[in-house]
């Protein structure tokens, strides 16, 4: 279930134009459900969009992330880990409660975020 609805988010803005592209970071909602085999764990969708020569302070997740790269090309850097940098196209994997942050190239990034969360904690924690 979870890959089927991770395919259809992908497709649905693989072809997406990023001509007016935001001046600052913008995280657009796209779904948010409860997990019905772990109703204690939300499913939370994110569309990316992230302007070029721009940072994404460190912090991390009370869940798993899934990152999906639709245009443009990101560094990742998650703590001891080497940094990986993310194409067009590139799906990655960050662990629970992993820190990590990013930072955009010459080119803006548009991606998709699709993340399990554990109900009743913070989405998000900047770490400093």
């Amino acid at each position: 279930m979870i890959t089927k609805l991770l395919s259809f988010l992908l497709c649905l803005f693989a072809f997406s134009d990023c001509s007016h592209f935001p001046k600052e970071t913008q995280a657009i909602a796209l779904h948010r459900s409860l997990v019905s085999f772990a109703p204690s764990v939300e499913a939370i969708s994110t569309k990316l969009m992230i302007p070029a020569e721009s940072t994404i302070k460190k912090h991390y997740h009370n869940g798993e992330e899934y990152l999906y790269i639709i245009k443009g090309y990101a560094f990742l850097s998650v703590i001891d880990e080497p940094e990986k940098r993310l194409e067009t196209g590139t799906l990655t994997k960050i662990p629970y409660r992993k820190i990590h942050w990013a930072r955009t190239g010459n080119d803006p990034v548009e991606a998709i975020i699709f993340r399990t969360h554990e109900k009743g904690n913070d989405v998000r924690v900047d770490v400093k």
